[in-house]
């Protein structure tokens, strides 16, 4: 089983091009601002495979 967790709206490599000297229009993003989204992929050692399981951002907590 493997849990890998994926930043929403950040991309790995990425390409800015501005003008000359226009430092205000580069921005990083933020590490508050972002959403995250886990996959879960499941893979036995015989090699079948459960397809992958994909948990969001929960929307309503259920009550005991």
């Amino acid at each position: 089983m493997d849990e890998t967790d994926i930043h929403m709206g950040v991309g790995g490599q990425q390409y800015v091009i501005t003008m000359a000297g226009d430092n205000d229009a580069i921005q990083s993003p933020s590490n508050t601002n972002r959403e995250s989204v886990t996959v879960v992929e499941t893979v036995a050692a015989d090699g079948s495979v459960l397809a992958p399981f994909i948990i969001l951002k929960g929307k309503a907590h259920l009550s005991k």
